[in-house]
């Protein structure tokens, strides 16, 4: 469900005004960092896992920081997956 709606938070900011470079680089990394965390916890890896952790969950806020500014319902569309990237962080680091 939180990637159905980060889809569509994306689709609708791109369909009001053309995202920055920046903001796709910021989507990008929100999305295909955050399976990529658990291979390595599971591999003992904890350093290098706490630097990708550390990296989406810092693009996925400033993501829908963005988002909101340019479309206000995306803004909140994004909220489900932020808050789900970070209980499941939370679990994994127990």
């Amino acid at each position: 469900m939180s990637y159905t709606l980060m889809g569509t938070a994306n689709y609708r900011v791109s369909m009001k005004k053309t995202p920055t470079r920046s903001e796709n680089i910021l989507y990008e990394v929100g999305l295909g960092e955050f399976p990529l965390v658990f291979p390595l916890l599971q591999r003992g890896l904890r350093g290098t896992a706490f630097a990708k952790i550390g990296l989406f969950l810092a693009a996925i806020p400033l993501t829908t920081y963005r988002y909101y500014w340019k479309d206000k319902a995306a803004g909140p569309m994004m909220i489900p997956f932020v808050l789900r990237a970070d209980y499941i962080t939370r679990q994994r680091n127990k």
